[in-house]
């Protein structure tokens, strides 16, 4: 039972391809040795597809669902640098750098 096929092989014989992925399972073309691409039945590719729970339902089960968190800012700490110290003062953004 042949799972790999050469890239030129699988363009050549490329019916022979299809009807190998439905009867045998999913086939996968190689280019210079290297794998690079699968072909397989419709049906196989969606059963595997569809992620088996969706990013909603992860973040409505989390189990630290609930728990308040302390998201007020730190008035007391000296502010983070937004801009490298080379920053020259650009006139379209309304304002000049320390350093102009």
């Amino acid at each position: 039972m042949k799972t790999s096929w050469a890239l030129q092989d699988a363009k050549n014989r490329f019916d022979e391809l299809v009807d190998t992925s439905l009867r045998d399972g999913p086939q996968i073309v190689t280019r210079r040795g290297t794998p690079v691409v699968v072909v397989a039945a419709a049906g196989e590719w969606e059963k595997r597809g569809k992620p088996k729970k969706t990013l909603l339902d992860m973040f409505q089960n989390c189990p630290v669902k609930g728990i308040e968190l302390d998201i007020t800012r730190n008035v007391s700490a000296p502010p983070r640098r937004w801009f490298p110290n080379n920053f020259k003062s650009h006139p379209g953004l309304g304002f000049q750098s320390e350093k102009t």
